[in-house]
């Protein structure tokens, strides 16, 4: 009967020692999980980090600073003139408006049914 006790608490020792050890190997997978995924967004943020430098260092150049006074503020140098055009599609539209006042009254008609 000793024999049996000891068996059974052997068995019982055993299974504790492999869920104990399943717990730890689980654990472990997922810190490994954890590490690889933390170690994704080091390298996203690494690449914003260096992407967000360059862009300070072409914001700090004379052309950048030169370009956006030109675009923005329409500013010029001494004897250049400032000339704003209308937007794309209203420029086509007054092109083909002009074009249409040279062309002879039938085209014009023909154009409008066709």
């Amino acid at each position: 009967m000793r024999k049996k006790f000891l068996k059974i608490l052997a068995f019982f020792i055993g299974v504790c020692l492999i869920i104990s050890l399943s717990r730890s190997i689980y654990q472990l997978l997922q810190a490994g999980q954890q590490l690889g995924q933390t170690e994704e967004k080091l390298a996203k943020l690494e690449r914003d980090r260096e992407e967000l430098f360059e862009q300070k260092t072409y914001q700090e150049t004379r052309f950048f600073i030169e370009k956006e006074a030109r675009e923005k503020l329409n500013l010029s140098y001494p004897g250049e003139a400032v000339v704003i055009l209308p937007d794309e599609k209203e420029l086509i539209k007054q092109v083909q408006d002009f074009q249409a006042k040279t062309l002879p009254n039938y085209q014009r008609w023909l154009n409008l049914f066709i």
